[in-house]
């Protein structure tokens, strides 16, 4: 599973650097949820797309602000990991549902 794998020391520089300037858990979930969608992903997210309500869904379910920054990112990915699965298989059904 994608949550389970280690981050490389890369993503997780980039990571750091996205987060390090704020008090991140003082942060909004939402607001920290679309940094890490935006670290992870390396590209800009709209505030109210789906990853990034993936990503606050599944932080808002854990004690997020007492996680470790890794433990944050464990978690992201996994969040994103999910969602993308999920898209995969709509895709799929719809797909063979039109066939």
């Amino acid at each position: 599973m994608i949550g389970d794998e280690r981050v490389d020391d890369g993503s997780m520089r980039r990571i750091e650097a996205t987060l390090r300037p704020y008090a991140w858990r003082r942060m909004t979930v939402g607001a920290v949820a679309h940094r890490l969608v935006e670290a992870l992903d390396g590209d800009a997210a709209e505030v109210d797309e789906h990853r990034v309500w993936m990503v606050q869904r599944a932080l808002s379910h854990c004690g997020w602000r007492e996680l470790t920054l890794a433990g944050l990112v464990r978690q992201a990915r996994a969040a994103l990991h999910t969602w993308d699965l999920s898209r995969r298989r709509l895709d799929a059904e719809l797909a063979r549902l039109l066939s």
